[in-house]
């Protein structure tokens, strides 16, 4: 079953990919590398994706919305982790170029004393796994984690 979801999800990015280039182009966005106490990274795959690659918690800012409330906003929808905002550091913002689309990121770093439950957003988050940075790499992981985990290298 998650296999022919995640194929419809291609589907859908392919017959969708136009109007979304139109609306998530030079759009601004968050990721976070969140870390648990043995230094893991939480990582997530989304349904709507040419690929199985990796990505962080995080997505697009509302108009007007200040980087770290948009971050806090979209790790809870997305992985239902409720941060306290003064854990939570700025690593930096990059631009990146992924799947064609142009976007601006703001980098964001925290880590919990211990590894936390998460609650998907069944519609828009595959799958959620804490690993290994190491383990992290061009065929594994979007390039926006790997540029987040050089910020926080």
């Amino acid at each position: 079953m998650r296999r022919l979801v995640h194929l419809l999800g291609n589907l859908a990015w392919w017959c969708g990919f136009p109007a979304l280039w139109l609306l998530l182009n030079r759009s601004e966005r968050t990721r976070l590398v969140l870390t648990d106490g043995e230094g893991k990274v939480l990582v997530v795959r989304g349904w709507l994706a040419p690929n199985s690659k990796w990505n962080l918690p995080g997505g697009g800012l509302h108009r007007g919305e200040d980087p770290l409330v948009g971050l806090l906003r979209e790790t809870n929808e997305e992985v239902g982790i409720v941060l306290d905002p003064k854990t939570v550091r700025k690593l930096g913002t990059g631009n990146v170029t992924s799947s064609g689309l142009r976007l601006r990121l703001h980098f964001f770093a925290a880590t919990l004393p211990g590894r936390s439950d998460t609650r998907l957003q069944w519609y828009e988050i595959a799958d959620a796994g804490w690993v290994d940075p190491s383990t992290l790499s061009v065929a594994t992981a979007h390039t926006d984690v790997l540029e987040s985990l050089r910020f926080l290298a």
